[in-house]
């Protein structure tokens, strides 16, 4: 992802939507900026979700605030982790989307 400020003084307002199954764990630029479905601690690849995102929960986008001071001027990396809530779980999906709106 490129982000490109239009000059030093703007501000900007960036929400993430994400939709998950079961849990993701969202990193911008190797710092975590947002959880939706894991435990609380750290996270590793063996974690799992806190629940089974069926039925609603994995059709719902969760939406997040985040700090736009987390983007560099150029290119930037958005990571996202899946966790499942069962280890044979036979099912993934994951959707997200990242909204930057300059603000007055």
């Amino acid at each position: 992802m490129r982000w490109l400020r239009d000059s030093e003084d703007s501000t900007y307002a960036l929400t993430l939507r994400l939709l998950r199954d079961d849990g993701a764990v969202v990193y911008s630029n190797g710092v975590e900026v947002s959880r939706s479905n894991p435990p609380p601690g750290p996270i590793t690849f063996t974690t799992l979700a806190s629940t089974d995102g069926s039925g609603t929960a994995e059709n719902t986008f969760a939406t997040a605030s985040l700090n736009p001071a987390l983007l560099v001027n150029g290119p930037n990396l958005l990571a996202v982790e899946i966790h499942q809530s069962a280890p044979g779980s036979d099912d993934l999906s994951f959707d997200l989307e990242l909204i930057g709106i300059r603000t007055p």
